[in-house]
């Protein structure tokens, strides 16, 4: 027997009363205890091939694991900001709408656009253009709760979700965001540059989200036609836009 059969022992039953059969004094003699010490042998070979497959089939299970879920992660993210994409916050916002009907609370809806960004593609090229990108991202995480809900929402707009917000906080937030990224300075392949994002918010009320999401649209729109660099919030027929610091 090998020297490693301890291995095998308290994991195998068969094989520890094959063992204890071959310590046993009566059989010392015995003729055949010769073949049964060769197939002992064979069975041990066989058990640590299938003991190591198993590890391996386990290993190779684990990494599957890993490997769907890193790819279910990569389809629910969009891959240059980090953020979720339409398919991951569409996921999320059932499950909000949900709770939001069941405790009824307020939810609100941001939806943002960087300022004048084609003319930053122009100017300095589309690396660059990814680099405002990025930066503008980073402010929804750093200027948004946790719980809210952020996406690229395609191109160079972004659209948050807010659960338990009303109008008044959802302009509080919107201008946090709003002030955080006119204040950012970035710097990109020895440029310096300024960016500023107008944000409409919308309320959704009784509302579809996709009816409020349109309406955080058309305040999206109401805020770049007056100016840009401004928040305005449209509920129903209700326009208000914020004070700029």
């Amino acid at each position: 027997m090998s020297g490693e059969t301890k291995n095998f022992e308290g994991l195998d039953p068969f094989f520890d009363r094959v063992k204890a059969v071959m310590e046993k004094q009566e059989f010392k003699d015995n003729p055949l205890l010769g073949p049964y010490r060769e197939l002992a042998k064979m069975y041990e070979t066989v058990t640590r091939t299938l003991m190591q497959t198993v590890r391996i089939s386990d290993d190779y299970q684990a990494r599957l694991k890993e490997l769907n879920q890193a790819l279910g992660d990569a389809m629910r993210t969009d891959y240059l900001t980090g953020l979720m994409n339409r398919r991951a916050f569409a996921e999320r916002l059932k499950v909000e709408l949900s709770r939001s009907r069941r405790h009824d609370r307020q939810m609100c809806f941001l939806m943002a656009d960087v300022d004048h960004f084609k003319s930053i593609n122009d100017k300095y090229g589309h690396d660059i253009g990814d680099a405002v990108l990025k930066e503008t991202a980073k402010a929804f995480t750093l200027c948004l709760r946790s719980e809210d809900i952020k996406a690229r929402w395609g191109g160079e707009e972004f659209l948050a979700l807010l659960p338990e917000t009303d109008e008044s906080g959802a302009l509080k937030a919107a201008e946090k965001l709003r002030s955080h990224v006119e204040k950012t300075q970035i710097t990109e392949a020895g440029n310096c540059i300024k960016v500023t994002i107008s944000i409409g918010v919308a309320v959704k009320g009784q509302r579809t989200p996709e009816e409020a999401i349109k309406d955080a649209d058309s305040a999206l729109y109401e805020a770049k036609v007056s100016g840009r660099n401004r928040v305005v919030a449209r509920n129903g027929q209700v326009n208000v836009e914020s004070k700029k610091e």
